[in-house]
């Protein structure tokens, strides 16, 4: 059981997950997300175990306005694309925590959500 950085690889399993849980309304595309990892390849870390990704959260970083502005509803979290900051350059940013999931049907979902959970202090 490892968490690790999530890669263009992991979409597909990433959102199969997450189609299995989140209402319809909720549904992203494959395509989204791999445009918010093409913005930043820091955002999204899953936690896989046995070569299967069994959970996964996101953090997406913005600028104070847009973060509001999702906070507020102003600005719907589909359309952040182009919002999200990098992390090469140091500046100030604000952490949109967009997603943290676990498998809900695996027997050990409590370990599972424990690992994942412990990971965000290192993000």
């Amino acid at each position: 059981m490892k968490v690790r950085k999530g890669e263009l690889t992991d979409i597909f399993e990433v959102l199969q997950l997450e189609y299995r849980i989140y209402p319809r309304q909720w549904h992203v595309t494959a395509t989204y997300v791999g445009d918010i990892l093409q913005q930043n390849n820091d955002v999204l870390r899953v936690l896989e175990v046995d070569h299967s990704i069994k959970g996964h959260y996101s953090f997406l970083p913005l600028d104070k306005e847009q973060y509001e502005s999702v906070l507020n509803g102003e600005l719907d979290e589909k359309n952040l694309v182009h919002w999200i900051k990098k992390y090469d350059q140091p500046k100030e940013v604000y952490l949109y925590w967009t997603t943290v999931m676990i498998d809900l049907d695996d027997p050990n979902r409590n370990l599972l959500a424990k690992c994942l959970i412990n990971d965000i202090q290192y993000t």
